[in-house]
């Protein structure tokens, strides 16, 4: 391995690089160690490619053969690595986001599910307001609007609530100047709590083909439209 580093230097001298063995040389006419020298070549970093010429020119100069050995074993300082773009385990990291695929069958199901419960607590919350005459004291007449036909929907009892209970992923494709995907979905959902008959309650539970744009935010895919 040194060896082909000193080739690889050499191949650089050849370039244009001064050769360091006249710098050795003037080194040790300066007076200074044998030591001093050697480890001067340890910390230089640099391959010193001798020829025999060079060997011989360095001897004539009173250099000694501990010096000259040190010059043949000198390495080359080793150069920065790039960091790995491989992952834990050895496979090629990601950057990409889950939003650059389409979502799953499951991540839409998650994301459609994640709505309905947001519109139960919605609706809870508009239940417990009517319930504690919040309209009456804050003269709020779109809640008191909301409560009336709450009442009148649920026969005074409440408790509306909407339930996916079956879904199936239909086609997906990247949205055009918009993030996110369009997405066609069959779904089955139950609506319960409201004052109607059979036909009606049959008609609201039956499976629907919708269609919506999904988009990946905070880590997690929500349907937006």
């Amino acid at each position: 391995m040194i060896g082909i580093l000193c080739v690889v230097a050499s191949l650089a001298l050849a370039a244009g690089e001064t050769n360091d063995v006249d710098a050795v040389i003037q080194l040790v006419k300066s007076g200074a160690s044998e030591s001093l020298v050697v480890k001067t070549i340890q910390k230089s970093g640099k391959c010193y490619s001798l020829s025999p010429a060079d060997v011989l020119r360095l001897r004539n100069a009173g250099v000694s053969n501990t010096i000259i050995e040190a010059m043949l074993e000198a390495t080359p300082a080793p150069t920065a690595s790039r960091p790995s773009s491989k992952a834990p385990g050895g496979k090629a990291s990601s950057a990409k986001s889950p939003g650059d695929r389409e979502p799953t069958e499951a991540e839409m199901a998650a994301a459609l599910k994640a709505g309905a419960d947001a519109g139960n607590a919605q609706l809870k919350d508009i239940e417990d307001k009517c319930r504690s005459g919040a309209y009456r004291k804050g003269n709020d007449q779109a809640l008191a609007m909301m409560c009336l036909a709450g009442a009148m929907g649920t026969g005074g009892a409440g408790g509306i609530r909407k339930d996916i209970t079956g879904f199936r992923k239909v086609a997906c494709s990247r949205a055009s100047g918009r993030p996110g995907w369009n997405c066609d979905y069959a779904v089955r959902e139950k609506v319960s709590g409201l004052n109607v008959g059979p036909t009606m309650t049959g008609m609201m539970n039956t499976p629907t083909v919708q269609h919506g744009r999904f988009v990946y935010l905070d880590n997690r895919w929500i349907l937006i439209e």
